[in-house]
């Protein structure tokens, strides 16, 4: 089994992340990911690792014509096999994902959360 995994950069939740991977979690599974270092991306292939799992990364291709890279790497992830998509957060990249998966016809699950209001210094 191939499960994708998008997320937002700012995603902190690690606990939603543990959850909802525990209900996918196979041992001979791959977790697939954008790479991204930080947030929903980087607290899950860190939580299939600790169990265990083999992550794949998929970095960008900077080699993609402007406006491409993102789309083009998404692509690529599906081409390669996907079983589930799951994608947390509301930013642009997991939403690009979902839409190419649910176009291949692969089941997605989202979570999302209202953005933390966050209080400027001095005011």
């Amino acid at each position: 089994m191939r499960v994708l995994v998008a997320g937002s950069q700012f995603w902190s939740d690690w606990r939603t992340i543990t959850a909802t991977l525990s209900l996918v979690w196979e041992p001979d599974a791959v977790l697939v990911t954008g790479a991204c270092p930080l947030g929903a991306e980087d607290l899950a292939a860190r939580c299939w690792e600790h169990w265990g799992g083999r992550v794949e990364c998929w970095p960008f291709d900077w080699d993609q014509p402007e406006g491409q890279v993102v789309v083009g790497r998404h692509r690529a992830m599906l081409q390669a096999g996907a079983d589930t998509c799951l994608s947390f957060g509301s930013s642009t990249g997991p939403g690009t994902l979902c839409a190419l998966a649910r176009e291949a016809g692969v089941p997605v699950y989202e979570w999302r959360r209202a953005p933390i209001e966050r209080s400027k210094a001095g005011k």
